[in-house]
């Protein structure tokens, strides 16, 4: 597993990140934002345009309708985008 971090909402590909996706046919995204299907289709096209077409696409966002405080400290916690949970969904638990 490798691990790369952007704060770009445009995802630009580098040769190391284009390497490691095809070593592991997968790619899991981690956004602080609500997955939209423009998004995911603009991600979905660089990876074909790249010649990913066998890579797994994985997208992790905020559950924000199970926030119910807006105190910071619980925010992150109901949301399920704490370090625990974001383990938790990759791992499919």
């Amino acid at each position: 597993m490798d691990c790369f971090v952007s704060s770009s909402v445009d995802l630009s590909f580098s040769e190391s990140l284009i390497t490691s996706i095809r070593e592991t046919e997968s790619l899991w995204i981690i956004a602080d934002q609500q997955n939209n299907t423009l998004w995911e289709a603009s991600i979905k096209a660089k990876l074909w345009d790249l010649g990913l077409f066998e890579t797994e696409l994985h997208f992790i966002a905020p559950r924000i309708e199970k926030i119910s405080s807006f105190l910071p400290e619980y925010i992150y916690e109901q949301s399920e985008m704490d370090g625990t949970n974001i383990a938790k969904r990759i791992l499919g638990k």
